[in-house]
C-alpha cells in the first residue's frame, strides 16, 4: 500500500477532530463516536508515513473496524436521543451505556462478525435518522442517504473490482469524511432538540 494513502486517511482526520469540537457539548455520544473513526484513520497516517504497513495491518484493521461498529453504535444514540422526551433520555443514556459496554465484549469476542453487526446497525440508523427528518421530504430523503454512504461504501467501493486499489482506498477514505461532515451537520441543524416524538 502506497504512501499517498496517508493524505486521504489525514482527511477523515481532519474532519473528525473538526466535528468533535462542534458536537461535543451537545452531542458527546456522536463526537466521541466519530473520534473513533478519527483515531483509526490516525493509525493510518503513522502506518503509511512510517513505512510499517505489514507490522500495523493487524491494528489497523481492528482499530478500524471495532471503532466503526462502536462509533455507529455511539451515533445512533444520539440520534435516538435527539428524538427522545426530555424524560426518557436518562433512560435511553442508561441503555447506550449497556450497549457500548456489551458492544466491548463483542467486538473482541467475535471479530469476524463485526461487519455483519455494522451493516445491521447502518440499517437501524437508517430507519432513525428518516424519523429524525420529521415530516420534511427532502430532509428525509437526504438522511437516508446520508446514513446508507457508510454500508455502501463498505460493500461497493473498498474493495471495488471496478477500479484499482489505490483509487479505490482512496475514495472510501474521502466518503468516509464525507460522512462523518454529514453526521455533524444532521445533527447540528436538529438544534435545539426537538420536544416530542415524531408521528
Amino acid at each position: 500500500m502506497p504512501p499517498s494513502f496517508a493524505i486521504t486517511e489525514l482527511l477523515i482526520v481532519l474532519t473528525a477532530a473538526f466535528c468533535f469540537l462542534k458536537l461535543r457539548k451537545d452531542y458527546p455520544f456522536a463526537a466521541i463516536g466519530i473520534s473513533l473513526f478519527g483515531l483509526a484513520a490516525l493509525i493510518g497516517v503513522y502506518r503509511f508515513l512510517s513505512g510499517e504497513v505489514d507490522q500495523l495491518a493487524s491494528i489497523h484493521k481492528y482499530i478500524s473496524q471495532a471503532g466503526a461498529l462502536l462509533g455507529l453504535l455511539l451515533i445512533t444514540i444520539e440520534i435516538i436521543l435527539a428524538q427522545a422526551l426530555s424524560a426518557q433520555k436518562p433512560a435511553i443514556k442508561k441503555s447506550g451505556y449497556v450497549i457500548i459496554i456489551t458492544s466491548l465484549f463483542f467486538v473482541n469476542i467475535f471479530q469476524s462478525y463485526i461487519l455483519p453487526a455494522y451493516i445491521i446497525s447502518s440499517l437501524a440508523s437508517i430507519i432513525l435518522a428518516y424519523r429524525l427528518a420529521g415530516p420534511n421530504k427532502g430532509k428525509k430523503l437526504f438522511y437516508i442517504f446520508l446514513m446508507s454512504i457508510m454500508p455502501l461504501n463498505l460493500i461497493l467501493v473498498r474493495n471495488s473490482e471496478l477500479l484499482n486499489q489505490v483509487i479505490s482506498w482512496h475514495i472510501f477514505h474521502i466518503l468516509v469524511a464525507a460522512w462523518i461532515y454529514g453526521i455533524y451537520y444532521m445533527l447540528d441543524t436538529t438544534k435545539p432538540r426537538i420536544n416530542s416524538l415524531p408521528k
